[in-house]
């Protein structure tokens, strides 16, 4: 399924200047939004370090990176035109929602940021963002990708906390 989901190399991969551009500005609106009300709320810092900096980078890779965008992104890429409406929420809502879960169930350390207001709206417009991208790409790896910068920069700049070995 995932195979079939990225068949097709990277060259081509054909998107117009428009579509760039709405990419590039919708990913800089969302940095933007972000960081200015994580800022305001006292959800972010600015706490730039370099301590399991390796380690959280390979460990985003896969989760929550790659593991999440199989579970919200990849139905996009398969589902008929009449069943798109709930693929965009599944992706969208569903990504949100998933936060809370592990915050009440098994990421119980994580249920400060996990359920905090400003964090699941940023969830959910990250949700949108990466919905977005991959219904233009037709393809996850972008989505991915995104997913663990931001990741790994929420941590490693922006006072994000480490779950690893946080059960």
């Amino acid at each position: 399924m995932v195979d079939r989901a990225n068949r097709l190399p990277v060259s081509d991969l054909r998107l117009s200047g428009w579509q760039i551009v709405l990419i590039a500005a919708a990913v800089t609106l969302f940095a933007l939004a972000t960081v200015m009300a994580g800022v305001a709320s006292g959800l972010l810092v600015w706490a730039p370090t370099t301590d399991r900096l390796l380690l959280t980078a390979l460990t985003a890779v896969f989760v929550p990176s790659i593991f999440e965008e199989l579970v919200f992104r990849l139905p996009l890429l398969f589902t008929l035109h009449r069943a798109r409406i709930a693929a965009v929420i599944w992706a969208t809502a569903g990504f949100s929602l998933w936060h809370i879960v592990e915050g009440t169930t098994f990421l119980s350390a994580a249920a400060e940021w996990f359920l905090d207001p400003v964090f699941l709206v940023i969830t959910l417009m990250f949700g949108g963002l990466t919905t977005m991208i991959t219904l233009m790409t037709r393809r996850l790896w972008p989505a991915i990708l995104l997913h663990w910068a931001m990741v790994v920069a929420w941590k490693q700049l922006l006072g994000g906390p480490s779950f690893l070995g946080t059960a």
